[in-house]
């Protein structure tokens, strides 16, 4: 049995301007749902799911949290601010130093491995290369190749 979607309350040029100016890319997707709603370009959710690349589940989701708590809530993105590091403080002081040295890591399963040699931390991939990158924001110190010049030899 097939729900029916929502009433949108907005009108279209109102959502049309909030897609135009929104720069978070969740909150931009649940919007452009309910254009598509508004603007009668979507009938079903499986329809909705389809143009946004999103699971038809999802969007159910974001329509009963429409229907049911408006669209302030809709675009209230729950996120995790208070969540503890995988790596210790400590630690993670002690990794910045050791990056900012002229040898540095080679690459991020040598972190890794450092981290677990002389930690005890075993910390997947992904999560190590997040906190170089993005929090400590370092880069590995990678020498490039460099390009041998053949002497010419003349006979």
């Amino acid at each position: 049995m097939k729900k029916p979607l929502p009433k949108i309350q907005e009108n279209i040029d109102e959502l049309e301007q909030m897609l135009k100016t929104e720069k978070n890319k969740h909150k931009r997707d649940r919007i452009h749902a309910l254009y598509l709603i508004k603007s009668e370009q979507a009938k079903t959710r499986i329809q909705i799911a389809k143009m946004l690349s999103v699971n038809r589940i999802t969007v159910g989701k974001w329509l009963i949290i429409y229907e049911k708590q408006g669209l302030s809530k809709l675009l209230t993105i729950n996120t995790k601010p208070n969540r503890k590091l995988s790596i210790p403080s400590d630690i993670l002081a002690q990794l910045e130093q050791k990056l900012k040295q002229p040898e540095g890591f080679k690459s991020y399963k040598e972190i890794q491995q450092w981290l677990s040699d002389e930690f005890s931390l075993n910390i997947h991939y992904r999560t190590v290369n997040g906190i170089v990158r993005n929090r400590l924001k370092a880069k590995l110190k990678v020498g490039r190749k460099s390009h041998v010049k053949k002497t010419n030899k003349s006979v």
